[in-house]
């Protein structure tokens, strides 16, 4: 936020005291939860679906770059839209290698069958 708005320290302090105090109610209450599973247990339902971190790390990396590519743009050239352009480019190019690798592992690890069975 700083970065991208050009905010100095006293612009900058309101919006990142605001970002970091629901950083940290959001955080303590997730840990509070944590801490009540570790001391009464699980709950009695599996969840059905849980957020696996390499799927959070892989889409953060490509937000990075997107992100990047936009930034480099935008500060070259001064035209929002093609930064705009070149931004989504960059994140759907990431995407469809994304989609590429999953679909290429999926292929690589599904079992044979025999030809005529």
């Amino acid at each position: 936020m700083i970065n991208f708005n050009r905010w100095g320290p006293t612009q900058a302090q309101g919006p990142v005291t605001a970002a970091l105090l629901a950083y940290e109610l959001l955080s303590a209450s997730i840990w509070l939860r944590g801490l009540w599973c570790v001391i009464h247990g699980p709950p009695a339902a599996p969840r059905p679906w849980q957020f696996p971190l390499r799927s959070l790390l892989l889409i953060m990396f490509g937000a990075a770059i997107s992100l990047g590519a936009f930034r480099l743009v935008l500060n070259q050239s001064r035209d929002v839209l093609l930064a705009v352009a070149i931004g989504l480019f960059v994140a759907v190019m990431y995407l469809l290698a994304w989609l590429l690798v999953q679909t290429a592992f999926v292929w690589a690890t599904r079992p044979t069958r025999a030809i005529g069975v």
